[in-house]
């Protein structure tokens, strides 16, 4: 149950409503946002949880690691098996 009781005109912020600052980079989370006013500007902060994109990575991938890493997947589902 939801009991804050939030306005209309002031919606939540998610992760994508914001660019990341580098590319190749995205917002996972935000944190710890504050809004004031300043010189007769309102101005908000706050703090982001940044990773790399997924898309980033595989753009990047060479053969040897598309290899090391589809090895280390059969690996990891071959190990989930046997804790069964």
């Amino acid at each position: 149950m939801d009991i804050a009781k939030r306005c209309e005109q002031n919606p939540l912020l998610a992760p994508k409503d914001l660019k990341a600052g580098i590319n190749g980079m995205e917002i996972t989370c935000l944190l710890n946002p504050g809004v004031f006013k300043y010189q007769g500007k309102i101005w908000l902060l706050l703090r982001v949880a940044e990773t790399v994109s997924y898309t980033h990575l595989r753009a990047h991938e060479t053969d040897s690691y598309l290899v090391c890493r589809l090895l280390l997947e059969k690996k990891k589902k071959k190990n989930k098996n046997t804790d069964m």
